[in-house]
């Protein structure tokens, strides 16, 4: 039987692990990593079948080709926010190489990847969100007390990274200029109080081809993604998501944030993540293969909308952490954890681990040899 080609051209970043243990649920498929480290943890995964050091994205295309090459009708399925955007400026030439590609259009993922273009989108569109505003000391000065509490956001990361809560205008002025003389764009966003609650989707033409709906459960901060999760239904969410993608007329993956105001009682789109998201796994715990589902779509081949079951997943780490310090039986309810995934191709996460703890520990300046320096390996 002969194999399909699936090449991720962005291996270096860890997300590309979720993806490759979600593929290799299939055996009729061959996954082909590029990366611009020489030793990702994913180039020790039993699940990649070939392994390609890029060391620029000129050099990028030219992998490419050469896999395509020789495999007609391969599947580039990105996984990051770069790597989608490697695809939208290059996609004239992939798509002559006979390339199947299923990403959203250039317009859809700068909206997607800017949260002050995303906000005017949502306002224009009807879609609920907190009230957002571009960071700027006249209009700071001019907002209403009543507007407070506001984080202060980048209008462009992920992962909660450089997300400030400020409950007072005396307090936000006081910071403003450091805004203002970064390099960065930030938003002003109306701070709600309500709990998080998230769907991940895989879309064409803006019409959902698959979802899960999730609920965090714990989280180590405000800001940062949940360890561990229910997934349940909401019709109302998944209402406002349908209406998000339509407009959007989206296509590919995407996780988009959401939180219940309980003060309006109404659910509010936050952000979309136009990317795979760290509890991947969890959606295929509970029957819902993104990756999969997603090449399938890109081949314009036909199936039913997934249903997934109600249950709770949390990452192992968050599990041995909740093990020993838990003082009643709370844990009996997640069913599922990522070890489960972690035990049958177990040297990528070590490997990944270990990096982790050196680039800890290397903060705290202590010298220790890093295991995929270039530097080191390769001088």
């Amino acid at each position: 039987m002969k194999k399909k080609i699936v090449i991720i051209p962005d291996g270096e970043n860890n997300f590309a692990l979720n993806v490759i243990t979600c593929l290799s649920k299939r055996v009729d498929l061959d996954v082909y990593i590029l990366s611009s480290l020489k030793y990702p943890a994913i180039r020790f995964s039993r699940y990649c079948k070939f392994f390609f050091y890029k060391k620029n994205e000129t050099d990028c295309l030219a992998c490419i080709k050469e896999i395509a090459s020789k495999n007609r009708s391969a599947v580039l399925i990105p996984v990051t926010e770069k790597g989608i955007q490697f695809i939208i400026q290059n996609k004239n030439t992939l798509e002559k190489l006979e390339l199947i590609i299923s990403i959203p259009d250039e317009d859809s993922f700068q909206i997607a990847s800017d949260k002050a273009l995303f906000a005017e989108f949502n306002w224009k569109n009807k879609i609920p969100h907190p009230k957002t505003v571009l960071l700027e000391r006249e209009k700071a000065t001019n907002l209403e007390d009543t507007f407070f509490p506001v984080l202060i956001k980048p209008t462009q990361g992920s992962g909660g990274e450089g997300i400030r809560l400020y409950n007072t205008k005396a307090e936000l002025l006081q910071e403003i200029d450091s805004y203002s003389n970064s390099a960065k764009r930030y938003v002003i966003q109306q701070y709600i109080y309500g709990y998080d609650i998230d769907c991940s989707v895989l879309c064409r033409h803006g019409e959902i081809l698959a979802y899960t709906i999730q609920r965090g459960v714990i989280k180590k901060s405000r800001f940062l993604p949940a360890s561990s999760v229910q997934f349940l239904f909401n019709q109302d969410l998944l209402d406002v998501v349908k209406g998000l993608m339509y407009k959007l007329n989206w296509t590919g993956i995407a996780h988009i944030d959401l939180l219940f105001d309980e003060k309006e009682k109404q659910i509010k789109v936050i952000e979309i993540n136009p990317r795979y998201w760290a509890s991947l796994l969890g959606s295929l715990s509970v029957g819902v293969n993104f990756p999969y589902f997603n090449l399938l779509s890109s081949q314009n081949r036909f199936f039913k909308i997934p249903q997934y079951d109600y249950k709770y997943y949390m990452s192992v780490t968050a599990y041995f952490r909740s093990f020993f310090q838990r003082k009643d039986d709370s844990l009996s309810e997640f069913v599922v954890n990522s070890f489960y995934y972690i035990k049958r191709d177990p040297l990528p996460s070590v490997i990944s681990k270990f990096n982790f703890i050196c680039n800890r520990l290397k903060k705290r300046i202590i010298k220790i040899p890093y295991l995929y320096s270039s530097n080191n390996l390769h001088k």
